[in-house]
C-alpha cells in the first residue's frame, strides 16, 4: 500500500448526500476553455457544458456500486477518497473521480474527475 492509502471501502461514506457542484462541471472539467484537456476527453464519452447535469448524475449512479479508496487524512484532517467507475454516453471507459470530506462533515465533496490509468501488463 502507497504512504498515505488507507485501504477500500464498500463505498464512499454517505455517498447519497454527496456534493457535486454544477459551477466545478461546468465552469470547469467540461469546459473547453479551462479543463487543461479533460473537456476533450470528456466530450469523447458524450458528456459537455450543455449535459452537464447528466454527467453529475451518471457520477452519483457510479457511486451506488463503486469502491472507494480511502486516504489518511491531510494535514488540516480532511479525508480524501478515490472512486473509479465507468462513465459515457457513447462509450464507457473507467474514470477516477476524487472526493473529500472536509474536517467536521459527513457529506463527501467532488474534488475533480479523469480518465483512470490503464493497469499495465507485467514484461517477462
Amino acid at each position: 500500500m502507497a504512504k498515505g492509502e488507507s485501504g477500500f471501502v464498500s463505498r464512499l461514506p454517505n455517498y447519497k448526500s454527496a456534493e457535486i457542484p454544477q459551477r466545478k462541471l461546468g465552469n470547469y472539467i467540461l469546459n473547453p476553455d479551462k479543463s487543461n484537456g479533460k473537456s476533450v476527453f470528456f466530450n469523447g464519452i458524450g458528456y459537455n457544458m450543455k449535459n452537464s447535469d447528466r454527467f453529475a448524475q451518471d457520477v452519483r449512479k457510479g457511486l451506488e456500486t463503486g469502491k472507494a479508496k480511502v486516504y489518511d487524512k491531510d494535514k488540516d484532517g480532511n479525508t480524501p477518497y478515490q472512486v473509479d467507475m465507468p462513465l459515457g454516453i457513447n462509450k464507457k471507459v473507467m474514470v477516477t473521480t476524487a472526493w473529500q470530506i472536509d474536517k467536521g462533515k459527513r457529506e463527501p465533496r467532488f474534488i475533480t474527475a479523469y480518465p483512470a490509468e490503464k493497469k499495465r501488463k507485467k514484461k517477462g
